[in-house]
């Protein structure tokens, strides 16, 4: 099963560490797509090379988050899209899990959601 993330992003420092998530995972995405507002396309081009992740950069000159969304989902070639922030780091099973839950039930699921962890990352603890 092809797996396309969708991330909406305005910031290359948070996107680095959503992108080093997204290499190291279990089960790798297919293409991560990327839709940027005021980021340098070819910052964010360079950081996919160097991760060797396949990506595709789009980017957004209106709208907000919700039509990033949109352009991101129109651009999808996989089975399933996955949606994330760019704050995000993805635990190494993350993808996994959801080819796992959309292989369990039928062609009729249109969505799965997760449960977000958060993390004090000044302390590594976990917090509610």
């Amino acid at each position: 099963m092809k797996v396309s993330v969708v991330v909406p992003t305005t910031s290359l420092d948070r996107l680095r560490t959503l992108l080093m998530s997204l290499r190291d995972q279990a089960l790798r995405p297919s293409e991560v797509i990327i839709v940027t507002k005021g980021v340098d396309v070819k910052l964010i081009d360079g950081c996919c090379g160097a991760l060797s992740l396949r990506c595709i950069v789009l980017n957004q000159v209106e709208g907000y988050v919700t039509r990033a969304l949109n352009m991101g989902k129109d651009a999808a070639s996989g089975d399933i899209a996955v949606f994330t922030d760019d704050d995000a780091i993805a635990l190494r099973g993350w993808l996994k899990r959801y080819v796992e839950l959309f292989a369990k039930y039928d062609e009729n699921t249109a969505c799965i959601s997760s449960r977000d962890i958060y993390v004090n990352m000044g302390s590594f603890k976990l917090l509610p």
